[in-house]
């Protein structure tokens, strides 16, 4: 989708090498496990919110 009143993408890809050093390899998309994940273990919302995730935080003060 471009910008209004320009041809520009408004969400272009942004080269950083320092993000790509940090990222580990590729791994393909388990579908299966995603779906057991999903039905049958711990509401990734709930966990979040819990704190019990230290990689992801909602809000620190």
């Amino acid at each position: 989708m471009a910008e209004a009143g320009t041809m520009e993408p408004r969400d272009k890809a942004v080269y950083d090498p320092f993000r790509r050093s940090c990222m580990g390899e590729k791994q393909p998309f388990d579908v299966e496990a995603y779906i057991k994940q999903s039905q049958e273990g711990p509401c990734c919302i709930c966990e979040l919110v819990a704190g019990t995730n230290p990689h992801h935080m909602i809000y620190e003060g």
